[in-house]
C-alpha cells in the first residue's frame, strides 16, 4: 500500500478542488493517507523531517514559503527523498509555474502519485553560520531588504498588500551595498542593486527575472544588477513581467554552478524563496540531493 503524507499550510484557505482531492485521498483504498496542517512557523520543516524515510509520497499544499520549509526539512535529514507532489496554495506560487499541473478530476490519487516525476536540482546557500536550501531563487540586496520589510508588515496588513507596501518602503530606504562577487574565475567589487542566483526563472509573484533558467538543469542563472537606480528598476518592470532580458550596461546575465558574495562593511540582506537571511558572506552551489517532483 502506498503511504502518503500531506503537509498543508493551515493559514491559507483550501481551494474547493483541493478539498475534493484530499477527500479522494482519504477514500482511496490503495493509499495509507496521513494529513497534517501546520500550526506555527517552520512546522512544515519539522513535518518534512519526520516524513523523510517514512512515506512514498509527500503531498504539499501551500505556496513557495511552505515548499521552502519542506525542502529544508528534507535536506536536513539523511536518506532518500520521497516523491513530492505540490498543490499550489500560496500568494505567488512561483516555483509551480515551471510545471504543467495535473488534472485532478480525471485520475485517481493512486494513478497521479504513481506517475514518474521530474527530477529537479536543489540549490544551497551557505553563510558563516547557516545553511539554507532552495528550489527557486536566492536574492541578495534589494530583494532581501524587501523581505525584511515584509516580515515586519505581514501580520498587520496581510500577505498581498504587505508585499506592495514593503516594496514601496524599501525603495525609499534601500542603499546599494558594496559587494565582492566571484563566479567562473571572475571577481568584481562595486555597488550592487541586486544579485539574483536563480535555479528557476520566476520570483516576486510572476517576475521573470532569469529567462530560460530551468530547475531541471544543473545550471544557476546569475542575474547581476549593478549600480542601477530605482528608476531603472521601475522602468524595466514590464520587461520582467514579459520575460524579456533587460538591456542596460549595469545589468548582466550569466550562467554558473557556484557563486560567492562577500561584504567587508557589515551584514547584507538576502532571501531564499522568500525567507530572510543576512550575513557578510554567501556561497551558493548545488546540493548533492535531487527531488522527484509532481504537480
Amino acid at each position: 500500500m502506498m503511504k502518503v503524507i500531506c503537509i498543508q499550510n493551515a493559514t491559507r484557505k483550501l481551494h474547493r478542488t483541493h478539498q475534493q482531492f484530499l477527500q479522494e485521498c482519504h477514500d482511496d483504498l490503495e493509499i495509507s493517507f496521513h494529513h497534517y496542517s501546520t500550526e506555527y512557523a517552520n512546522h512544515a520543516k519539522e513535518l518534512a523531517e519526520r516524513a523523510k524515510g517514512n512515506c512514498d509520497i509527500l503531498l504539499v499544499i501551500g505556496g513557495d514559503g511552505t515548499l521552502n520549509e519542506v525542502v529544508n526539512g528534507l535536506c536536513a535529514t539523511p536518506g532518500k527523498n520521497p516523491k513530492t507532489f505540490l498543490l499550489p496554495g500560496g500568494t505567488g506560487n512561483d516555483f509551480h509555474r515551471n510545471f504543467i499541473a495535473s488534472d485532478l478530476s480525471t485520475q485517481s490519487p493512486t494513478n497521479l502519485f504513481s506517475q514518474k516525476g521530474e527530477q529537479v536540482h536543489i540549490a544551497c546557500l551557505r553563510t558563516n553560520t547557516e545553511t539554507r536550501y532552495f528550489l527557486n531563487i536566492a536574492d541578495i540586496g534589494f530583494g532581501g531588504s524587501v523581505v525584511r520589510e515584509l516580515n515586519l508588515l505581514r501580520k498587520k496588513f496581510g500577505a498581498g498588500f504587505s508585499y506592495f507596501i514593503a516594496i514601496i518602503r524599501t525603495f525609499f530606504k534601500f542603499k546599494k551595498p558594496v559587494l565582492t562577487l566571484s563566479f567562473n574565475g571572475i571577481e568584481r567589487t562595486q555597488r550592487f542593486f541586486m544579485l539574483a542566483i536563480c535555479n528557476g526563472p520566476v520570483f516576486g509573484n510572476g517576475l521573470i527575472v532569469s529567462p530560460g533558467t530551468n530547475p531541471k538543469e544543473k545550471q544557476l542563472g546569475l542575474v547581476i544588477l549593478g549600480d542601477v537606480s530605482l528608476l531603472d528598476y521601475l522602468r524595466n518592470l514590464p520587461n520582467l513581467w514579459r520575460g524579456k532580458r533587460i538591456k542596460h550596461p549595469e545589468i548582466k546575465y550569466e550562467i554558473t554552478d557556484e557563486v560567492t558574495i562577500s561584504s567587508s562593511l557589515g551584514d547584507v540582506s538576502a532571501e531564499t524563496d522568500g525567507e530572510f537571511i543576512s550575513s557578510t558572506n554567501f556561497h551558493v552551489s548545488f546540493h548533492t540531493e535531487m527531488l522527484e517532483f509532481l504537480t
